[in-house]
């Protein structure tokens, strides 16, 4: 199909003409399509028809449904008329193409304590089973580790397994000084940006929640580090946080599975990863407590699993005996996932176009 192409770049037209045929290869495009392609770092005014493609970091001005490619340095090779593409290269033209589509795959990660180690299982399974992954958004730990994911692939997971006994006393300390949270975030992501993320890998939205409307609010741009702190403040457990001034809480509070920010950011196939499984009837000697503990539990399942009805796929592990505070249990809690992982990851695979398996 016929794509039209704006130049805002200072990038030769017959170079992008170029890019974009070479992405067209890639994909399977079904529709006419629009693209502006602008330079990182630009501020352009918001195109209402086309699809914004940004050549190096948008920075803070990256707006909803945007798409994120390498710097003209990197691309030079899917410029050139016998450039030779690596897979790195082919990777983000793929991410182009399917923006162009209308097919990015966007993964929601809700937050859920201890119990978000299981993500990594249904990230690992997704890796295997050849999905591409465009875009993620996470609420509390489910941020961090849609954002390692991003910036690492399946190595930014396993750095978080090894740094299991760090997360685990920044949860600990954090009830007394939510500093250690960002310490713990930057250990695992140094000072990268979120927006610079999307440049190399997928994109990562880090959610929180804006305390003085309620509503969710996605962050795009800034320190990683900081973005997963603020994502990662639940109210009465850790101190408040604050973004750009406006004070902030853990996503879970407004958006525990960011299945709608993933539709809002242009993702048209969504898996939800839910880490908040249904809690057990343990007997207890301190049943008012224990009572009103097991129905906030409740509570936050059946709110994150109403949440998760708006997605394509859904990863609902079941995660006991472990509990929400099991954080010490990180590998057994991957464990306990893995098996139930690749089955979901199939189903979302088939749903892309051209794989094995999908609709005609």
């Amino acid at each position: 199909m016929t794509v039209t192409l704006d130049n805002e770049t200072g990038i030769d037209r017959a170079a992008l003409l170029r890019l974009v045929s070479r992405t067209k290869r890639r994909t399977a495009l079904l529709r006419p399509a629009h693209v502006r392609f602008v330079r990182g770092g630009d501020r352009p005014p918001p195109s209402p028809t086309a699809l914004t493609a940004w050549i190096g970091s948008p920075g803070r001005h990256r707006a909803p449904g945007d798409v994120v490619l390498p710097d003209e340095r990197a691309l030079a090779p899917a410029l050139a008329e016998d450039g030779v593409v690596s897979p790195a290269l082919d990777a983000a033209l793929g991410r182009l193409g399917r923006a162009l589509a209308g097919a990015r795959v966007g993964i929601a990660l809700s937050g859920g304590g201890a119990w978000c180690y299981a993500h990594v299982a249904f990230l690992r399974a997704l890796d295997r089973a050849g999905v591409p992954v465009d875009i993620l958004a996470g609420s509390s730990l489910g941020a961090a580790i849609g954002a390692l994911y991003a910036q690492r692939g399946v190595d930014g997971l396993d750095a978080l397994l090894a740094a299991w006994r760090r997360v685990r006393l920044a949860a600990a300390v954090s009830v007394v000084s939510s500093r250690a949270l960002e310490l713990a975030a930057r250990h695992l992501l140094g000072d990268v940006d979120l927006a610079d993320l999307g440049v190399a890998g997928p994109l990562a939205v880090a959610v929180c929640t804006d305390l003085a409307t309620g509503d969710a609010l996605p962050l795009r741009h800034g320190p990683a580090a900081a973005a997963v702190r603020a994502s990662c403040g639940f109210p009465g457990v850790y101190g408040p946080a604050s973004w750009e001034g406006r004070p902030v809480a853990d996503g879970a509070l407004s958006e525990n599975v960011p299945v709608r920010t993933l539709r809002a950011e242009g993702a048209s196939l969504v898996a939800a990863s839910i880490a908040f499984p249904a809690p057990d009837a343990a007997p207890s000697r301190f049943r008012r407590v224990a009572d009103a503990a097991r129905a906030a539990l409740l509570f936050g399942h059946r709110v994150s699993a109403r949440l998760a009805e708006e997605a394509d796929v859904v990863f609902a592990p079941a995660l006991s005996p472990f509990r929400l505070t099991d954080w010490h249990c990180a590998h057994a809690i991957v464990d306990r996932a893995a098996p139930q992982a690749d089955a979901p990851a199939r189903r979302l695979a088939a749903l892309l176009p051209h794989h094995p398996g999908a609709p005609p």
